[in-house]
């Protein structure tokens, strides 16, 4: 059971680091990754690393401190990127006890309690924040809203202008106008494609009376004004 306990750790260690990684390597060629059933995925994290700590805590396989140390940071990030990406409250209990649970695993294989307490104590501080954004949204939902309330497609059919009413609540909000390319690589879990381009912000409501209209394939009018697409 030992090795049955490490090999779900690189599993685990495996998952945690598939989003931060992939929408890191993703934003360096200009494209973004998006995750789909991400409450299923957030669940999914919750038992692996309950599993985890538990086989960790009975077995204690060794040699696994570094590890360990490296999934902890991770799955901060990981509960990060996912909370603020949807923050459901399935998301947001679901990451936050997969992070707390990792978090637990370097305490674990810490052999002076020197370092014990201080790997508590730096996991502590690094969770805060994602517990307050977590708790935030817990509470009050949604804070910021983006709705497409037109779009229209290039003549060549590659491109797609959107017109968004971001809606900020009582923070005001704004009337954006941004570009996309239609093609996405569609891997069924998770998407990938190119991040798009904003062409217009302007204040909010600018959205009921806003016009848009192709000019050319690259070309964009936005109330008579033409923006070039790259």
């Amino acid at each position: 059971m030992e090795k049955a306990t490490r090999l779900a750790t690189y599993f685990l260690f495996a998952l945690t680091a598939f989003f931060p990684a992939a929408s890191a390597l993703t934003a360096v060629f200009g494209y973004k990754i998006t995750l789909r059933y991400i409450p299923v995925f957030a669940m999914i994290l919750a038992v692996l690393s309950a599993g985890s700590i538990m086989g960790h805590l009975i077995y204690k396989p060794k040699k696994m401190f570094v590890l360990t140390a490296v999934l902890a940071l991770v799955s901060i990030v990981n509960a990060a990127l996912l909370i603020f990406t949807c923050n459901t409250p399935t998301v947001i209990i679901g990451t936050l006890f997969s992070a707390i649970c990792c978090c637990l695993l370097p305490a674990v294989h810490a052999k002076r309690l020197a370092v014990r307490i201080t790997a508590l104590v730096l996991s502590v501080l690094m969770l805060l924040p994602c517990c307050y954004c977590g708790f935030i949204f817990l509470i009050f939902g949604n804070i910021g809203q983006n709705t497409v309330v037109q779009s229209a497609v290039s003549p060549d059919g590659t491109l797609c202008a959107e017109v968004i009413d971001s809606d900020q609540g009582a923070l005001g909000g704004n009337t954006l106008v941004q570009v996309r390319e239609t093609y996405s690589f569609d891997a069924g879990i998770f998407e990938i494609s190119k991040k798009a381009q904003r062409v217009y912000m302007g204040e909010w409501g600018e959205f009921k009376d806003m016009e848009i209209e192709w000019k050319y394939d690259n070309c964009l009018s936005v109330n008579g004004h033409e923006y070039a697409i790259q």
